[in-house]
C-alpha cells in the first residue's frame, strides 16, 4: 500500500513537472530576472554554510543581518527577537536551494535542501502542545513551502521515497496538529488562512498520505468562511495592515495557482480536469471550461481516464477573493509601485503581487500594474504556462483613478496612472486586529510621484521595545492630537487602552476635484469628550487644503503633525503672501519641490521612520501647537511649486460682512495669471439668513465646492450638499 501511493503521488508529480517546464522557467529567470537570480544565488550560498537571512519581499518579520548557526538550532534567537525563530522555522526561503540548482545545475542544492527538511523533522517533534517551532501560523506557512518543494523535488527524481515519504508523513503530522489546535478566533485572523489554505493545497497534491477523516473538508469550508469574513466588500482585509492583506492574498493565490494547475494535468489527456489552466503557451493568460462540472450534491471530484481521482472543486468564491482584494491592492498602491506603511506594514514595492493577480484573473488592468515581463517569485509559483499567458496579455489602464473603500475607512485617488502622478490615501476607519495603528484622519502623500508625507511604519513586535507603541499612537501618524493624548492609547505590542470611534468616511470627485472628510470621537482621560472633523480637497493639478475642525469644551491644546518622508529636506522660506500664514519649502528629490502652508506657523521636529521591520531612519516632522478654548478651526495647504495661495472672503446673501472661518474656510491658490482655484468648506450648518453664499460674485449653495478659473471661463464643482 505504501509504494502504491509512493507511485501516485510521483506520477503526479512528474505531470507536474511536465506541466510547469523547468527548462523554459529557468531560462526565462535567466534571460529576465538576472538581479533577482544572483541575489537567489548569493543566498542559496550562504545557506549552504547556514548562514541566515530573512530579506524576501513579503516576508512578515524581515531580518537583513545575517546570523550563521554553527549549529542548526531551530528554537534559539541569535538576535534575542523571537520573531526570527519564527521565520526561520517558515521555510518560505528553501526554494532558493532549489532554484539555484536550476540555475547552475548542481545538484548540491537540492541535497542540502533535503537536509534541511529532514534535520528539521527529526529536530522538532509534533506536540500536542505546539512549541516556538511549530506555532500555528508558521506550520501553514511551512507546509505550504513544502509541498512546492516536495513537488519539484519527486517531479525531477532527485529525492527517494524513504525520504518524500519522511516529509509527508511529518506533514500529515502537522495537518492533524492544526486541526486540533484550530481555535474560534482563527476564522476571523490571518494566522486562520495561513492555515486553512496549506491543507487545502496539500489534499490536492498529496491526499494518499493524508487522513480521510474529514479534515479536507473542514479546511475547505472554513477557508470560505474565513475570507467571507475577512474580506470586506471594498476588497480590504480587515485587519487595516497592507502587510497581512497582502499575506492572505498570497495564501489564497498559491492555492488556487495549485486548482489551476492541477486541472491542467488532468486534462493534459482528457477533459476531466479541465477548466482551471492558463490555456497552452501562446494562449490568453486566461481560459475556462466548465462543461465538466459535476452534478450538484456531487463528491467535488471527478475521475479521470486512468482511473485516479483528480481535484474538482468549485472555486468562484476564492477566484472572486483574488479579484477583490488584487484590486484594493492596485488603488492602495503609490505611483512609485509601492504599498504605504500602513499600520503593521512595511514599504514594499507589489508589483510582483500585480503580475500574479492578471495570470490568475486575466485581468488587463492588473498586468498595467505590473512588471514588464514576469518576475521570479512569480515564475516560480506560475511556471511556463504563467509566463506564456502574462507575456500574451495585454495590460490595460484602469478606467478609475479612486476608490472609496468605505468598508475599511480608506479613500485612494491619483491625478493618473504615470509614475510622476500625485496619490493621496486618507484613512478614518475600524481598528481591525491588533496590528491597527492609532491613524485616524491620517493622510499620507505623494507630489509628482515622490512620497511626502509618509506613515511612520511599526519596526518592532518587540513588548520591551519603546518604539513599537509610539510607533503606533496618534503622534506617529498625520493627525491632531489633543492634550498629548492619543485617542487610542498603546498597551504593550498589541492591546490599547482606549481607541476613538470613527464615523463613516465621505468622498466625492468631480472632474479634477477631489474631496474627503473624515470625523471621530474621542475621550481624554480626564472624561472630556471631544469631535475632531478633517475635510480635505484636492485637485489633480497638485493641490490639497486640509481643515480641521475639532471641539472640545474647556480649554485645551492641539498639536497637527506632518511626517515627510526621509528624502523630503524642510525649510522655512518666510510668510504667507497674506501674512496670515507660513511657508515651508519641502525638496522632494531631483528639481522637484513644493510648498506646505498652515493658518498658524509650524515648527519641525525629528521624527522616526520605520519603512521595513527592524530598520529606522531619520526624518523631519513639522509640528503645529494652538491652544483653544471649545472650539478650533483651522487649516493646511500643500501646494505643488509655482502655485500661490491666499484667503479670499465668502459673503452670505444680504451680507456686505466675510463669513467667519469657523463658518467657511476658503482659500484661492494661484496657477498662473489666467488660471486659479478656489477652494470653500462650510464647518457648520447655515442655519440662518440667506442660504447662498457668494466668492468673487459666482453664488454657491453647497458645503464644500471649488470654483476653477481659466482664461476668463468659471466652472463651479459642488462636491457636498
Amino acid at each position: 500500500m505504501g509504494n502504491e501511493r509512493y507511485v501516485q503521488v510521483r506520477e503526479r508529480a512528474e505531470a507536474y513537472a511536465a506541466w510547469y517546464e523547468k527548462e523554459r522557467v529557468t531560462a526565462h529567470i535567466a534571460e529576465n530576472c538576472r538581479e533577482e537570480a544572483k541575489q537567489i544565488l548569493a543566498q542559496a550560498d550562504r545557506l549552504m554554510a547556514h548562514t541566515f537571512s530573512f530579506e524576501d519581499r513579503w516576508d512578515m518579520e524581515p531580518c537583513r543581518e545575517p546570523f550563521t548557526l554553527k549549529e542548526m538550532i531551530w528554537d534559539r534567537s541569535p538576535n534575542g527577537d523571537p520573531e526570527w525563530i519564527f521565520m526561520l522555522n517558515r521555510h518560505e526561503y528553501m526554494n532558493k536551494l532549489l532554484i539555484a540548482g536550476w540555475l547552475t545545475g548542481d545538484t548540491a542544492y537540492a541535497e542540502k535542501l533535503k537536509w534541511f527538511l529532514l534535520h528539521w523533522i527529526q529536530a522538532n517533534p509534533i506536540l500536542p502542545e505546539g512549541t516556538v517551532t511549530t506555532r500555528t501560523i508558521d506550520t501553514g506557512i511551512r507546509c505550504m513551502s513544502w509541498q512546492y518543494l516536495l513537488l519539484h523535488l519527486l517531479g525531477e527524481g532527485l529525492i527517494e521515497e524513504k525520504e518524500a515519504g519522511e516529509i509527508l508523513e511529518s506533514m500529515k503530522d502537522q495537518f492533524a496538529s492544526l486541526r486540533k489546535r484550530y481555535i474560534g478566533k482563527y476564522t476571523l485572523s490571518n494566522w486562520g488562512v495561513l492555515q486553512t489554505a496549506s491543507i487545502c493545497s496539500g489534499y490536492l497534491w498529496f491526499r494518499e498520505y493524508l487522513p480521510s477523516d474529514g479534515t479536507e473538508d473542514w479546511a475547505w469550508k472554513e477557508l470560505e468562511r474565513q475570507i467571507g469574513l475577512q474580506v470586506l466588500d471594498d476588497g480590504a482585509h480587515w485587519e487595516q495592515s497592507m502587510m497581512y492583506h497582502v499575506e492572505v492574498l498570497l495564501a489564497c493565490m498559491k492555492l488556487l495557482a495549485s486548482c489551476r494547475a492541477i486541472g491542467r494535468i488532468g486534462s493534459r489527456n482528457d477533459k476531466a480536469g479541465a477548466g482551471y489552466g492558463w490555456g497552452e503557451p501562446g494562449g490568453d493568460g486566461y481560459s475556462r471550461d466548465e462543461s465538466d462540472r459535476d452534478e450538484p450534491g456531487g463528491d467535488g471530484y471527478v475521475w479521470n481516464g486512468d482511473s485516479r481521482k483528480e481535484f474538482w472543486r468549485s472555486t468562484d468564491w476564492l477566484e472572486k477573493a483574488v479579484d477583490r482584494m488584487s484590486r484594493y491592492v492596485l488603488f492602495a498602491t503609490g505611483p512609485d509601485h509601492v504599498q504605504i506603511a500602513q499600520c503593521d506594514s512595511d514599504v514594499t514595492d507589489v508589483r510582483d503581487v500585480m503580475v500574479k493577480a492578471a495570470v490568475l484573473t486575466g485581468d488587463g488592468r492588473y498586468k498595467y500594474a505590473g512588471y514588464d515581463t514576469v518576475d521570479l517569485d512569480s515564475a516560480w509559483l506560475l511556471g511556463s504556462a504563467g509566463i506564456a499567458g502574462y507575456r500574451a496579455m495585454e495590460g490595460r489602464m484602469p478606467e478609475s483613478r479612486s476608490l472609496e473603500a468605505a468598508d475599511a475607512g480608506h479613500i485612494f485617488f491619483r491625478s493618473s496612472w504615470e509614475e510622476d502622478s500625485h496619490f493621496t490615501y486618507l484613512k478614518c476607519g475600524p481598528l481591525g486586529s491588533g496590528h491597527g495603528h492609532a491613524d485616524l484622519t491620517h493622510i499620507s502623500l505623494y507630489y509628482r510621484g515622490h512620497s511626502v508625507l509618509a506613515d511612520s511604519g511599526r519596526y518592532s513586535y518587540v513588548e520591551e521595545e519603546p518604539l513599537r507603541p509610539f510607533l503606533k499612537s496618534a503622534q506617529a501618524h498625520n493627525v491632531c492630537v489633543i492634550d498629548g493624548e492619543s485617542h487610542g492609547r498603546p498597551r504593550g505590542s498589541w492591546g490599547y487602552d482606549s481607541f476613538g470611534q470613527s464615523f463613516k468616511n465621505y468622498y466625492r470627485e468631480q472632474g479634477p476635484v477631489h474631496y474627503g472628510e473624515m470625523a471621530y470621537h474621542g475621550c481624554l482621560m480626564s472624561g472630556e469628550h471631544y469631535l475632531v472633523i478633517r475635510k480635505v480637497m484636492a485637485v489633480d493639478q497638485g493641490i490639497w487644503m486640509i481643515v480641521n475642525d475639532i471641539r472640545c469644551d474647556g480649554s485645551h491644546e492641539v498639536k497637527e503633525y506632518y511626517h515627510l518622508d526621509s528624502a523630503v529636506q524642510a525649510a522655512r522660506t518666510g510668510p504667507g503672501t497674506d501674512r496670515t500664514g507660513e511657508y515651508w519649502r519641502l525638496c522632494c528629490g531631483g528639481d522637484v519641490s513644493m510648498t506646505v502652508l498652515g493658518s498658524r506657523p509650524f515648527e519641525s521636529e525629528p521624527c522616526i521612520l520605520s519603512k521595513q521591520y527592524n530598520q529606522k531612519e531619520k526624518s523631519t516632522c513639522l509640528v503645529r501647537k494652538t491652544g483653544f478654548t471649545d472650539r478650533i478651526t483651522d487649516w493646511t495647504c500643500l501646494l505643488g511649486e509655482g502655485t500661490e495661495a491666499k484667503k479670499i472672503p465668502v459673503f452670505q446673501y444680504g451680507s456686505s460682512r466675510p463669513e467667519p472661518e469657523e463658518q467657511v474656510t476658503a482659500m484661492s491658490f494661484c496657477i498662473s495669471p489666467d488660471e486659479s482655484w478656489d477652494f470653500l468648506v462650510w464647518n457648520q450648518e447655515t442655519w440662518q439668513g440667506g442660504k447662498i453664499h457668494y466668492c468673487k460674485g459666482v453664488p454657491v449653495y453647497a458645503k464644500a465646492a471649488a470654483i476653477h478659473t481659466i482664461n476668463g471661463n468659471t466652472t463651479l464643482y459642488r462636491l457636498r450638499i
